[in-house]
């Protein structure tokens, strides 16, 4: 009989799984949050009239888009698919930017038949109430 040499030792403690120590899995949000300053709050609610949830739902998603925005960028995009999905019509956004324009927490550009541009007036340079 003739003996075979072994090839190579295999540690096989190199291939185990290390089972007690799980890693957790990443936490996803899904939520939206929406940090706005009391002030800034305060007089979109108060430029909002109290029949039209519409200008506060506009007021609030622009502040979002705003924060979110890159800093060398001075103006946002306000389209109308954005604003569909929260129960906006492209009318009732026109009539929220209106009102939140003369309230002095934003400013508006105007563009034949494309989306508005928009800045977020910091509540300190916005006008007083």
């Amino acid at each position: 009989m003739q003996y075979r040499k072994p090839s190579k030792v295999v540690n096989i403690d190199a291939f185990r799984i290390d089972v007690t120590t799980p890693t957790p899995a990443p936490i996803q949000r899904s939520e939206r949050f929406y940090r706005v300053p009391q002030v800034w709050l305060d007089k979109a609610m108060a430029a909002a009239h109290p029949r039209s949830l519409h200008t506060l739902i506009v007021a609030l998603c622009l502040y979002r888009q705003w924060m979110m925005r890159k800093k060398s960028v001075d103006c946002i995009l306000i389209g109308n698919i954005d604003l569909a999905r929260r129960g906006v019509s492209p009318d009732a956004k026109i009539d929220a930017l209106r009102k939140l324009e003369a309230a002095g927490l934003i400013r508006v550009q105007h563009r034949p038949r494309k989306s508005p541009r928009v800045t977020v007036l910091p509540a300190e340079q916005s006008k007083d109430d």
